[in-house]
């Protein structure tokens, strides 16, 4: 059977998966505003209409903020509890997303009725460089294979820039856990 949406709101590995991975590679890397009136900044004095630009991955890969950044870590959500403008893989203010809920629902949804019949991998040695834009994503697409799920998580070895970004040399905790039935 499938899971509801409301028995994946309790399932927090997947919320902590999920927050992980925006965490990691949010799929807006900045955005920017307009100062409406001058103010300051930790040292920095902003004056009026200054255009001014914020980064959510550089955010979101603080030490200070989310030890080992690089390392996808979903435990580490057990324990933090970012503020907004520590976490704001949809924006953050009167400018949040205002698909975000939509979207986290539809990502929970269907990788608890994906995961449990698919396995997906990348294909070994893929060149995964990053295409930075209005949007942050793989420059040449993602290639995957799909086969019927046999529960053998392995990692594939892949080139690229990607690298730069995600530390995927370590190995993964061994903690595995069932999404849906």
């Amino acid at each position: 059977p499938n899971a509801s949406y409301a028995e994946l709101e309790k399932a927090p590995v997947l919320t902590a998966v999920l927050k992980e991975s925006l965490r990691l590679l949010p799929s807006v890397p900045y955005s920017r505003r307009l100062a409406s009136r001058e103010g300051v900044f930790g040292r920095y004095r902003i004056p009026k209409h200054t255009r001014v630009l914020f980064s959510h991955y550089m955010t979101h890969h603080m030490p200070e903020v989310y030890p080992e950044p690089e390392r996808f870590l979903p435990s580490r959500w057990e324990t933090i509890h970012p503020s907004p403008a520590e976490y704001l893989p949809f924006g953050a203010g009167p400018r949040t997303c205002i698909g975000s809920t939509m979207a986290q629902c539809v990502i929970k949804l269907a990788l608890a009725r994906i995961l449990p019949a698919w396995k997906i991998d990348v294909v070994p040695h893929s060149q995964v460089d990053r295409h930075l834009g209005i949007s942050l994503g793989p420059r040449n697409g993602l290639p995957v294979t799909l086969a019927r799920q046999d529960r053998d998580l392995q990692k594939s070895p892949i080139a690229g820039n990607i690298h730069e970004m995600v530390e995927l040399n370590r190995p993964m905790p061994a903690r595995v856990v069932r999404i849906a039935a």
